[in-house]
């Protein structure tokens, strides 16, 4: 049995980037979204594959990471890809960077497989 999608605020990014504009050359930001995803990630957890960051009207910069949550490698979405777990990272409108994470998530991973680390 595998868990349901945990629910994301409606004032948050959402998890999948589709249709959202990749962006590249934020280093500050992107520093600045791994030191917060840091002190989530850590220990047993490790990153799978190298951030993402998009930009859109809505929401601006979002940086977003996939990471492996050990002992949950068996929970499986629909037509049996693995469920993810991802850490996100955006701007409020007053300046101050925040972090997200969504566990157990049926959407695409960042990265193919193949390309994880």
């Amino acid at each position: 049995m595998s868990p349901n999608n945990y629910e994301i605020p409606d004032d948050w990014p959402p998890v999948d980037p589709a249709g959202e504009r990749v962006v590249e050359g934020e280093a500050a930001f992107a520093a600045e979204c791994l030191d917060l995803a840091k002190t989530l990630v850590k220990g047993e957890r490790k990153f799978a594959g190298a951030p993402v960051i998009t930009w859109t009207p809505k929401w601006g910069l979002v940086w977003r990471a996939d990471y492996d949550e050990p002992g949950s490698r068996y929970y499986l979405g629909a037509g049996g890809r693995l469920l993810i777990h991802r850490v996100m990272c955006w701007k409020m409108p007053n300046g101050t960077s925040v972090l997200g994470w969504a566990y157990f998530q049926d959407v695409p991973p960042l990265h193919p497989p193949s390309h994880r680390r």
